[in-house]
């Protein structure tokens, strides 16, 4: 989907705000498992149309620099997507997510917190916010 509005993969540019949330497994014990849950809900993109968003993140130490698996979704309910989730399992307790959102998003910061409550109970971990990343 970026790539047919961009003619490109994304840049850490090209979005508004980065959150930063890390998680822990809690019903869900996967990645798998979490996939599982948000089928039908979430739209999975392929990892590789994201690589350059993610050595970007990773270089300003928004990521871990190792993790075991990765996913990539958004919702299949809106157009044009306004985020984009990309999780990041650090080990077999949990990890890290970065919430991607784009400028096309009327959200505010507080709904999307307030969202990301809705989004975790629904994939079955539990997360907490731990920032903003800056790309510029």
């Amino acid at each position: 989907m970026f790539i047919r509005m961009f003619g490109r993969p994304p840049k850490l540019g090209d979005f508004r705000r980065i959150y930063l949330f890390d998680y822990k497994f809690r019903e869900s014990k996967s990645l798998n498992d979490i996939l599982e849950r948000l089928k039908g809900k979430f739209l999975f993109l392929k990892i590789k149309d994201f690589e350059a968003v993610i050595k970007d993140a990773r270089d300003r130490g928004f990521v871990p620099r190792e993790f075991k698996d990765a996913a990539i979704m958004r919702s299949i309910t809106v157009e044009p997507p306004m985020i984009y989730f990309v999780l990041l399992q650090r080990d077999d307790t949990g990890g890290r997510i970065m919430l991607l959102e784009t400028k096309s998003s009327w959200y505010t910061h507080e709904k999307i917190l307030l969202s990301m409550r809705a989004y975790c109970k629904s994939a079955g971990i539990r997360c907490w916010y731990v920032g903003l990343g800056r790309t510029v």
